[in-house]
């Protein structure tokens, strides 16, 4: 057995409806339904949620767009909560974009003309900290092709660029992402929902193991 400090939680499960959640219609009927169970569970997470950023935190754009999700009524579908960026780590987000890209170079030609004709993620401003000229994002694949480049790869190269402290890209991957969602909070939520709409990559990067062999990126 392994040794060290356990923390142990202890709950209640009810199988038995709030009043004010029972069907007056229902002739008594007191046993949720299943879509009753989830939803009362998105609730009950998006209100720790709201308790912790009251307290302790405060909540960035991707953190408030999960919050809306766990709201939603009807309630949030599993597999849509497995897209919400504020649950990936930076580098399964950093995989999303190899991801993205490889679908790109998979068919170049027409799936660069569909960028081409979507607006871009408005990064603009980290481009220029990152040694872009004003005016180049122009399109969705101008910012996903920045985000490759900068982000994903050449870490050299995007360190000697950097109109900045040093400090603030460093020698990983990890910072760099960090400095574009500094400059652009819901950049990744509006990607994420183009590239899901578009529907290149069908399921969510977190879900691939591969992706958590992911932290020996630098």
């Amino acid at each position: 057995m392994a040794e060290g400090q356990y923390q142990i939680l202890f709950g209640n499960f009810y199988t038995e409806l709030p009043n004010h959640m029972r069907d007056k219609n229902s002739c008594g009927r007191k046993a949720p339904t299943v879509d009753v169970i989830k939803r009362l569970n998105w609730e009950a997470a998006a209100t720790f949620l709201d308790e912790l950023h009251k307290n302790m935190l405060e909540p960035n754009d991707e953190m408030k767009h999960l919050k809306d999700k766990l709201k939603k009524n009807p309630p949030a579908n599993y597999s849509d909560l497995l897209w919400e960026p504020s649950l990936w780590t930076t580098y399964v987000k950093i995989h999303f974009l190899r991801e993205i890209f490889w679908c790109i170079e998979s068919d170049e030609v027409t799936r660069k003309l569909v960028l081409r004709k979507m607006d871009p993620l408005g990064i603009e401003s980290c481009m220029v900290k990152l040694g872009y000229s004003a005016g180049k994002e122009k399109s969705l694949l101008h910012s996903i092709k920045f985000l490759r480049k900068r982000v994903v790869a050449h870490q050299d190269t995007t360190y000697l660029n950097y109109k900045g402290d040093k400090n603030d890209v460093g020698e990983c991957k990890r910072l760099v992402e960090l400095l574009v969602h500094k400059s652009k909070a819901d950049y990744m939520i509006e990607l994420v929902s183009h590239i899901r709409q578009l529907g290149w990559v069908m399921e969510s990067p977190i879900l691939r193991s591969k992706v958590f062999k992911a932290a020996s990126i630098s």
